[in-house]
This record gives structure tokens, C-alpha cells and sequence, in this order.
């Protein structure tokens, strides 16, 4: 291939954008068993900069991707861990598109019970991850996610999860920034600027987008973006990159082609690395501190 680097990170970046939809009500996609609890930590473990945390289904463990890009996924697992779990399939499923564009369908079933890291769980209705090249046994989404006040701490190797009310005190949010975000059905949506163009751009911040060597960078949609059209398999770099005021200096991207989602580009493992992150879905905002 042409650009080996290039296309590890377009199979690391079809991970995202795995609409699931269920029922809008938020309740109805699991129950919470231990709902008094005040943080549940989850050790990070990582492939290609993609965040992989333990999940145990029926006594055995499998590892899934931590994944801000996937919008309306609860879970997903793969038909290799559907074969050793029991689940009850229901009668319904998603027409779905992948970053090329490419349609495929999928099943929803309920697991009865799961645990994520000390959070018991029951009735969790999940679905099907169809694609073979997810480097890890499904994904765990922004229809979970965002039920809680989310902690991405890379460099700790760590996330956590808090129950949504007051912010952890520990983490003492008032000396950390703020990044606001738009919240839609692409998934964590934040502006960016970069003198180079003379217009604000949509990136998607996305846990699920990852890089395939020590050197982590951005990416951006070459077709959307003037001038980079012929650059697409490449790395570029821009001296002045900024997003909600914070000056993030000299950035790499690689120029991508993909189709899906409609956005600019992407900010995934590198920013997560740069930033330990607390995530509010409520508010749309994002609490950073490098």
C-alpha cells in the first residue's frame, strides 16, 4: 500500500460514527444497580492510541474501546463475543453507515447483567459491531457515556466516572479551562482555528480516532479543506492552532479522505494526551487541564 501510516488511521477512524437508535428515553438502555456510588476508576490500556477498559459479562472479560465518536452506541460487541455471552436478541436493528460511506445493518439485544470497572449494571441493551477490523472485542459510546461526568486522564492511564450533580472536588475544575462543544448526533463537536484558513472548523473530538505511531497528530478532511486536496496520505503542520481561546501552537494533521461524518477533521489521542479532560455532557462543555 501507497501509505501504510495513512491507512491505519482510516481503519482507526471508521470506528467512530456507529449510530444506534433506541428509545429516546435514556432510561430505558440500562439500569444502574449500584447508583449511590461516588467514582468508579477504569484502568486504561491502549492499541494504536485507542483507550481500552475491561467489561465483564457472565464471569469473563473483554476489552472495549472507549469511544467519543460513537454518538447513539451504548455498547457494541463483536459477533466473536456474541458467540460466549448469552444475550436476548430484540426485534429491531440500524441501517449504518461507516466513514466511506458503506451501509450495513445490525442487531440489538439486552445483556442481563455487565460490570464496568465497580458499576453493576442490568437489562443493558446493546448492539452488534459488524467490523472486522476493530482492534478490540466492541466499543462503549456517548449513549453510555454521557450519563455521568467523564475523566479521560491518558497520561495517568485512567478514566473515571462520576455521578452527575455537583463536580468532584478533587479534581478542583475551577483552576482547569473551558472548551465548549456542541453536542448533535457527529458526536463531541468543537471549533478549531487555524490561520492557514480563513474560517472557523468543525472537529469532532474523538476518543476513537488514534494514531499508529509515537508521534500523535490531527486529522483533517483534505476535500473540505482548500489547497490540501492533493496533499490527502500526507502530513502537514500548522504553527497556529487554537480552540475555545487555548493557543494549541504547532499541530500535525494527516490529510484524509473519508466521507462520514460532515466535519473538518479530528482531534483524538492527541488531544487526550495533551489534555487530562472532564467531560460534561450536560452543560457541553469540557474541563482541560495540561
Amino acid at each position: 500500500m501507497k501509505h501504510p501510516k495513512l491507512y491505519l488511521f482510516l481503519l482507526i477512524l471508521c470506528i467512530l460514527f456507529t449510530p444506534l437508535c433506541f428509545s429516546e428515553t435514556e432510561t430505558e438502555y440500562f439500569r444502574l444497580v449500584n447508583e449511590d456510588f461516588s467514582k468508579a476508576v477504569l484502568p486504561l490500556s491502549f492499541v494504536k492510541g485507542l483507550p481500552i477498559v475491561e467489561v465483564k459479562i457472565q464471569s469473563k472479560v473483554f476489552r472495549l474501546i472507549l469511544d467519543t465518536g460513537a454518538d447513539h452506541v451504548t455498547i457494541q460487541l463483536r459477533t466473536h463475543v456474541l458467540e460466549k455471552i448469552d444475550v436476548n436478541y430484540l426485534d429491531s436493528g440500524d441501517n449504518m453507515l461507516d466513514v466511506y460511506g458503506k451501509a450495513y445493518r445490525n442487531r440489538h439485544f439486552v445483556i442481563p447483567e455487565l460490570q464496568i470497572g465497580k458499576l453493576h449494571f442490568t437489562n443493558f441493551i446493546a448492539g452488534e459491531e459488524l467490523r472486522d477490523f476493530v482492534p478490540a472485542d466492541g466499543l462503549i459510546g456517548n449513549r453510555f457515556l454521557k450519563n455521568f461526568y467523564v475523566l479521560f486522564d491518558y497520561k495517568k492511564a485512567r478514566a473515571a466516572l462520576y455521578p452527575k450533580g455537583e463536580y468532584p472536588s478533587e479534581l478542583k475544575l475551577n483552576k482547569w479551562r473551558q472548551v465548549s462543544f456542541d453536542h448533535n448526533n457527529l458526536g463531541i463537536i468543537i471549533i478549531v482555528k487555524i490561520d492557514a484558513f480563513d474560517r472557523e472548523l468543525k472537529f469532532c473530538l474523538d476518543s476513537g480516532s488514534g494514531s499508529s505511531g509515537k508521534k500523535k497528530s490531527g486529522l483533517l478532511k483534505g476535500k473540505n479543506l482548500e489547497g490540501l486536496s492533493e496533499k490527502i496520505g500526507r502530513l502537514v503542520t500548522y504553527d497556529h492552532v487554537s480552540t475555545s481561546g487555548i493557543d494549541l501552537g504547532r499541530v500535525d494533521f494527516y490529510v484524509v479522505d473519508f466521507k462520514e461524518p460532515p466535519v473538518d477533521g479530528f482531534f483524538g489521542d492527541y488531544f487526550f494526551f495533551r489534555f487530562k479532560t472532564l467531560i460534561d455532557f450536560d452543560r457541553n462543555v469540557l474541563f482541560v487541564k495540561e
